[in-house]
């Protein structure tokens, strides 16, 4: 028996692997694979992207888990990154990250976004992997000049990011769930449009021996003259209490 399934997605991108920012306009693809136990899987992750891309936030929160060592999982570093380069425009902040990574595929570099929230209190929004789109961002708060308040921040951004990366290194997930941007409780009006499609899904394990749903993907960034690229993402996926759940907090994506 063949399953057939329409979906529409969307996100941001990493030319190795990378987290996800989530966002995207969107596109129609089908998924075709064997109606087996792994279709399950496959329909909670290909269901996520498609609430996110449609910024169906109430129906993305309901496919991620809520318990904090479910969200975030285990920690991709082996100790505390560098963090230095800190930009800032307006509610958002980028910086650059610099550290040993566990899995041996991951790069060692790359970039940490941040968003002030309405509180007016600063939060990680994202560990990222050196990629076009963190790269463009960066160089679009370069082009904008900051003002005196958003200098004075720089300092207290690269500490945030690396009290989340170190509660992230000792498990200390309520911790990081406090210093996280919980962007599924979020209006996401400031994210651009990615054009999205999937190609394939299967059911693989990951370095952490975690349970992930493997897509390949097509991907066209906002960028001018840039060529849509082929790439591979991996969403973890989880059993909790008899439904699969998308671990939203952290999505790979690479070549």
């Amino acid at each position: 028996m063949i399953l057939q399934m329409t979906r529409i997605t969307n996100t941001c991108l990493h030319t190795k692997p990378f987290s996800l920012l989530l966002s995207t306009v969107l596109l129609f693809t089908t998924i075709a694979y064997p109606a087996t136990a792994a279709d399950d899987r496959i329909a909670a992750a290909t269901s996520f992207l498609l609430a996110v891309s449609s910024l169906q936030l109430q129906t993305a929160q309901n496919l991620m888990p809520t318990e904090p060592a479910d969200l975030f999982g285990p920690c991709i570093f082996t100790q505390v990154p560098s963090i230095d380069g800190v930009r800032i425009h307006g509610n958002q902040g980028v910086a650059r990250w610099h550290g040993k990574t566990a899995d041996p595929e991951l790069p060692d570099d790359g970039y940490i976004l941040f968003r002030k929230a309405a509180d007016g209190i600063w939060r990680v929004r994202q560990i990222c992997f050196y990629d076009d789109m963190a790269k463009f961002a960066l160089l679009k708060m370069r082009l904008c000049r900051e003002s005196q308040a958003e200098i004075a921040v720089k300092e207290s951004l690269c500490k945030l990011g690396q009290d989340y990366c170190d509660a992230w290194l000792h498990r200390e997930y309520e911790t990081m769930r406090s210093l996280w941007y919980d962007w599924p409780h979020k209006t996401l009006t400031d994210d651009k449009p990615v054009k999205l499609s999937i190609k394939s899904a299967k059911v693989i394990t990951n370095f952490f021996h975690e349970s992930c749903v493997h897509l390949v993907v097509k991907v066209q960034l906002p960028i001018p003259l840039l060529p849509s690229k082929e790439y591979k993402c991996d969403l973890v996926v989880m059993n909790v209490e008899g439904q699969w759940k998308v671990r939203g907090s952290r999505i790979e994506f690479y070549q």
